[in-house]
């Protein structure tokens, strides 16, 4: 069973709950490792507690928590929960009883998690590969902090037009 989110801290740290006996990872908006979760993560499959900060956060950090630093607002976090037997119920069961994504403000109050199921559901998650990727691109330097990306990247992205402190008007060129 494969779970995954899109994780925004845009409003401040989130605290991830995840279920025991996974196995994933976090990944900040331009797909680079922030933390391995699960059996390969600091929980060592028990389950725990993360808390995952934006980029820039100088709050209050609790006790109790495995602590994530992001360089980026926006991340996704993807993981996956083991067959017992070949039933993959527990898996379903563990990750709906223990599997919470709330704001870090909120965790008195946290909503119970909404899952959706999107088995034999089609999902395009392949990028265009015409001159609409360039949009994208320009999208996510727009909303990241500009240290978010290396300066060599940074540059070659202005040579084109794509800069966080302009909008994207590409000329025919």
């Amino acid at each position: 069973i494969y779970s995954m989110a899109w994780l925004d801290t845009r409003d401040g740290p989130l605290v991830i709950e995840l279920p025991p006996d996974v196995l994933g990872c976090l990944n900040d908006f331009w797909s680079r490792w922030v933390t391995d979760v699960g059996r390969p993560g600091p929980d060592r499959g028990a389950g725990g507690k993360y808390l995952l900060l934006p980029p820039g956060y100088s709050g209050e950090v609790p006790d109790g928590y495995f602590v994530l630093q992001s360089r980026t607002f926006g991340n996704a976090i993807f993981f996956r929960g083991f067959m017992q037997d070949g039933d993959l119920r527990p898996a379903v069961e563990r990750t709906k009883q223990h599997y919470r994504v709330y704001p870090l403000d909120g965790a008195a109050d946290a909503p119970a998690m909404s899952f959706v199921d999107i088995s034999c559901k089609y999902m395009n998650t392949i990028p265009p590969s015409d001159a609409s990727l360039f949009d994208l691109v320009a999208t996510v330097v727009h909303e990241e902090p500009l240290e978010a990306v290396d300066p060599e990247t940074r540059g070659l992205l202005a040579s084109i037009g794509i800069r966080n402190d302009a909008p994207f008007a590409p000329d025919e060129r």
